[in-house]
């Protein structure tokens, strides 16, 4: 009779298993798409009255450059003098009027979208930080404009050019007034003025506009400018140029009140703003103090609400020191603009700081710098953007009806647009990756976005992301569009240093929202401090104190989570010394006064408290963190049910020390996770930013690892004990001690050799610690260079083993019980086949064989992660790494051991199954003569009967294992979701779960097709004694025809253990749910996101 194959998979349905594993992984590239909005239409202004612009508070103050009329020519401005501006001045200072205070801010006029969004952005800062101090517009619905004449052009400029100065008047609100309004000042003249006007010779032109506002000396004296500018670093560059030029005493000689430059967006280095300067020049804040300005000595004052580049770059090095990324020892790439100054000098600050600033060798080998010019996207007036992506389809995908080419989707190489260069510099850093992974194991760790363009960075971290994950990205400046849900897939956990928050504390913000970047925020609180300017008899401290506040602490530091962006805790002073004047990067907390005698000791010496303090002070305080009132209620929650299983379930009482197992494990995270908190690794659970999510799973995966080990040997020992007994396979089972019989249901070997008592489970605990011990420090040790030492260290440590098993603790192997089975002599009691099996799967046994493949294993993807690389977790802080290293390792460990041990007792059970298949043993004493009589039998007929019983329900049993390590690796993978935090799937990790699930599939299909064997053998003889008793003669002994038919029935309807129907199969469902974890996994929340 030909071998049935009823009830095994078909081939087809394993390949439809991969090939649905495999395609969730697949990734879809999108095409490249910016986010960046077009420039708006020209406005239509009435020729009417042109001085008088409509424009809301939150439109563009300078929308009016952009004016023209039907002959797209300009619109006549009026001059200044004919608005009514200087008239109005006079006015409010006639008599003994107070000071008037005239708030001049500095924008760039550029016509293109986002030079756009940030004058907008600006005015809504500076209209909401007014009405914070008290004053509200007097034209709400009309921006006043007049064109302002020169004297002198100045620095070759010619005298005919416009220059256009947009204004507002702001009055005290008398419906809400505030107690305290800003200096006491009635009105508050609001300038806007064109950045590049100023970026020349800025003292001049401050010279020129003081002048022109107030002819009389008497009216001058009573105007105080506060200047927020400039709008660029290049600006400030030429503030330090020409603060010794003659402009300056030029400008004091107006004898104005005051003129205070408060710079809140320019963000270039010391190093680099007086680096072609004399050593004894004087930085502006030393030139321009308040204390020289109220000891009469100077005009001017200057101020600088922002952080420098160089210390938001040594920010963000500490902050990758802090993530395993180690200065001068791993590899970071930069990518930056190339046509701003800006843009150039922040790589340089990032070298500095993380290299040094003379270890060339270091900045050569370690940072691998890329650039590109600003608006990648090349949207600007007129332009078209989607011109290469027009050009890029052929004639074939035009036609209709047809399915375009995914090809056609990638823009062509041609255009204002650079997607193109884009694409092929993400080529270039993947291959770079590729490249140093083979020298040191690691790669890329750490890309940093550098630039003032946002939408440019968007756009990089769109074509980078997806091609290499598992990567740190970081950047500079918080903007709302990191935020935004549409970028999300991009932006999430991306670091961002910034001098700011999106919004202030309650004290500062008052009721304005929340702004759309970093420096919105930084324009709103210099307004308000300009509000509070000092004169010169006046106390200067308090504003002195409120100026220096945003550069006294350490900049922040941001990671964008799911619910917006989470702050991240400064680190303990003795590993973040800020104050290290690396290259003459400026302290955070620089008193004029004390600035060079401070030292890095000094400043070491500082606690971490008054950083958290001058935090609280200004940046709204971490009160939504999802700490412990969420997982209290959870563990309340899992309590309760427990406490109602335990009453609705008999044998509850078995499984609670396992319960209070899981509960404390729970617990000890948790205490870990909101301790490191303080300082490290948020302990956030559901935001997307924090590994304790991830090490709680793996925490409890060991614990259920362990239960599973437990129970599924007590299971085997109870199922082997009852079916000694129920067959009578045991000549001396009857003799057993109760008390033995009591600790075999407790999960205890039958089987154990007394004689080695426990030595052999503390040898297997110590080698367990050794090889934990060599997997922990693979991190540290990857190195295609350390392959000959991890050969010899693997190579030793399992030579240990083989030596201890083979000799110290001798162990039964089951390669060598399958050939003593093989030569098994005929006529071999079964009963000796059935003890032999169970004392090869004695505990010590097991165990001992197991962790001999289990540390084979270990070598094994040891070998992979040098092979492939590894990833760093996405974690912060030296004690959060030590944690999730123990519990990473002690998980895996738990996982192999179960698997391991899972196709040991698989394997076993083959063997025995061939035993019974292969030989003819007697089987006299055992159920087959009670069979015989009972059911009317010939002997022979018993026999293959209880055969197939005694597969059937040991394989129901054995083949149950292959649910516990799936549900284990489903729980792993699960953990390493990016729901919870930056976790990728590298190839090395794809291919170590695949071996893992491989080798459990393979003994789960083995052991099926070895039990059919016993089941087809049975139909075989069935069929031939069909055959027997349908001739003409009766044969005596036989059983009939009808007798026949019951038993094939019987047989080939047997559901239990490896006999159950294909669908009902444990492999199968296992399988099902392995595909289900797997996908559900590497959708990463998709569908939540």
């Amino acid at each position: 009779m030909a071998f049935s194959n009823q009830g095994l998979p078909s081939y087809s349905f394993v390949m439809f298993l991969a090939f649905a594993a495999f395609g969730s992984y697949i990734w879809s590239s999108d095409p490249l798409k910016t986010a960046r909005p077009p420039t708006q239409n020209l406005p239509v202004i009435s020729t009417a009255n042109v001085s008088t612009i409509p424009a809301r508070l939150w439109q563009d103050p300078f929308r009016v450059i952009y004016a023209r009329d039907k002959g797209n020519k300009p619109l006549p401005i009026e001059k200044l003098e004919k608005t009514g501006l200087l008239d109005e001045i006079k006015q409010q200072l006639k008599g003994e009027a107070e000071e008037l205070l005239v708030l001049g801010v500095m924008v760039s006029t550029e016509a293109i979208a986002d030079a756009e969004e940030r004058r907008r952005r600006h005015r809504y800062a500076l209209v909401n930080a007014l009405s914070e101090a008290g004053y509200v517009p007097e034209n709400a619905r009309h921006i006043q404009v007049g064109e302002m004449s020169r004297e002198d052009p100045g620095d070759g400029g010619k005298a005919q050019d416009r220059l256009i100065l947009p204004y507002e008047w702001f009055k005290q609100d008398k419906i809400s007034p505030v107690d305290d309004p800003g200096a006491g000042n009635k009105k508050v003249l609001l300038l806007w003025l064109d950045s590049s006007h100023y970026r020349s010779t800025p003292y001049l032109h401050l010279y020129q506009l003081a002048k022109y506002l107030a002819a009389d000396e008497n009216i001058r004296q009573k105007m105080r400018y506060a200047i927020l500018g400039p709008a660029t670093s290049s600006g400030l560059a030429a503030l330090a140029k020409q603060a010794d030029k003659g402009n300056v005493p030029k400008l004091c000689s107006l004898n104005i009140a005051g003129m205070h430059i408060l710079s809140p967006v320019a963000t270039i280095a010391d190093d680099f703003l007086y680096q072609a300067m004399p050593e004894s020049t004087q930085w502006l804040e030393q030139r321009f103090s308040i204390s020289r300005y109220q000891a009469g000595q100077t005009c001017l004052t200057f101020h600088r609400t922002v952080h420098s580049d160089d210390q938001l770059m040594l920010r963000l090095v500490m902050e990758l020191n802090n993530r395993g990324i180690a200065p001068g020892k791993n590899h970071v790439v930069l990518l930056s603009e190339r046509d701003t100054a800006f843009g150039r000098a922040l790589p340089e600050s990032f070298s500095q700081a993380f290299c040094g600033c003379f270890d060339l060798e270091c900045r050569k080998k370690y940072i691998h710098t890329f650039s590109y010019l600003r608006g990648i996207d090349g949207v600007a007036p007129g332009s078209s953007t989607d011109l290469g992506l027009a050009t890029s389809k052929s004639s074939a995908t035009k036609s209709k009806g047809k399915q375009q080419n995914p090809a056609s989707t990638i823009r062509r190489p041609v255009g204002s647009g650079q997607f193109d260069y884009l694409r092929r510099v993400a080529d270039e850093i993947v291959q770079l990756d590729k490249k140093l992974r083979k020298q040191d194991g690691k790669g890329i760790l750490a890309i940093g976005v550098l630039g003032s363009d946002v939408y440019d960075k968007l756009l990089i971290l769109r074509a980078l992301r997806s091609r290499l994950m598992g990567m740190m990205f970081f950047t500079t400046d918080l903007d709302a569009q990191f935020l935004h849900p549409a970028e999300f897939p991009w932006t999430r956990n991306l670091v961002v240093a910034s001098s700011f928050n999106l919004k202030l504390n309650g004290k500062f913000q008052g009721t304005t929202p929340p702004f759309r970047n970093n420096y919105q925020t930084s324009v709103f609180y210099s307004a308000g401090l300009a509000l509070q300017l000092p004169t010169r008899s006046s106390s200067a401290q308090e504003f002195h104190d409120r100026a220096e506040m945003p550069t006294r602490m350490k900049p922040q530091l941001f990671e964008i989570g799911r619910n917006g962006a989470v702050s991240l805790q400064p680190l303990n002073e003795d590993k973040d010394q800020y104050g290290n004047t690396l290259c003459g990067i400026r302290p955070p907390n620089h008193t004029l006064n004390e600035f060079h005698s401070l030292t890095a000791a000094e400043d070491s010496s500082v606690e971490s408290e008054p950083q958290r303090l001058l935090q609280s002070q200004l940046h709204p305080t971490i009160g939504e963190r999802e700490l412990l009132s969420p997982l209290l209620v959870t563990i309340a929650i899992i309590i309760l049910a427990l406490l109602a299983l335990l009453q609705l379930s008999s044998g509850g009482k078995a499984y609670l020390p396992w319960l209070g197992a899981g509960l404390l494990m729970l617990a000890l995270v948790t205490s870990l996770g909101i301790w490191c908190s303080q300082r490290e690794e948020p302990f956030i659970l559901l935001a997307g930013v924090s590994v304790w999510p991830t090490e709680i799973i793996n925490s409890l995966t060991l614990v259920l690892s362990l239960y599973f080990i437990c129970t599924s040997l007590r299971a085997l020992n109870i199922n082997y004990y009852k079916m000694s007994e129920k067959y009578y396979l045991l000549s001396w089972a009857e003799n057993m001690s109760d008390k033995y019989k009591t600790a075999m249901e407790n999960g205890s070997s039958c089987y154990e050799n007394d004689k080695d008592g426990n030595s052999w489970k503390v040898i297997l605990g110590f080698m367990l610690l050794v090889s934990a011990s060599l997997v922990a420090l693979l991190p540290r040790s990857i190195s295609y260079g350390n392959i000959p030492l991890m050969l010899i260290g693997w190579g030793g440590v399992i030579l240990s083993w083989f030596v201890i098993t083979k000799y110290l603790i001798p162990v039964a192997s089951i390669n060598c019980w399958e050939k003593e089975v093989k030569k098994q002599e005929e006529d071999t009691p079964i009963q000796d086949l059935w003890k032999s099996y169970g004392e090869h799967g004695s505990l010590r046994n097991r165990f001992m064989r197991a962790f001999m493949v289990v540390l084979i294993f270990q070598a094994f993807v040891s070998f992979i992660f040098t092979l492939f690389g590894l990833e760093p977790p996405p974690l912060r802080g030296e004690y959060t790494r030590v944690i999730d290293s123990v519990i990473t390792v002690a998980s895996v460990l738990g996982m192999l051991f179960l698997l391991f041990y899972m196709v040991d007792a698989t394997r076993l059970c083959i063997i025995w199954i061939r035993g019974l298949t292969k030989n003819n043993y007697d089987w006299r004493g055992t159920k087959v003569d009670e069979l015989a009589v009972t059911m009317n039998i010939p002997w022979s007929c018993a026999v293959h009967w209880i055969k197939l019983k005694l597969v059937a329900e040991r394989t129901e049993e054995v083949s149950k294992l292959i649910y516990y390590p799936f549900i284990v690796i489903i729980l792993i993978l699960f953990s390493r979701i990016s729901y919870f935090d930056d976790w990728g799937f590298p190839q090395s990790m794809a291919i170590i779960t695949s071996s893992l699930i491989a080798i459990a599939l393979y003994a789960a299909i083995k052991l099926r097709r070895e039990a059919e064997v016993v089941r087809s053998d049975f139909i075989k003889y069935l069929h031939d004694e069909k055959i027997a008793v349908s001739g003409s003669k009766t044969l005596p002994g036989k059983p009939n025809l009808a007798q026949l038919n019951e038993l094939a029935d019987s047989v080939a309807g047997l559901g239990k253990g490896a006999f159950q129907p294909f669908l009902e199969q444990p492999v199968v469902k296992a399988s099902l749910l392995l595909l289900g974890g797997v996908g559900f996994s590497a959708s990463q929340f998709t569908a939540l996101l």
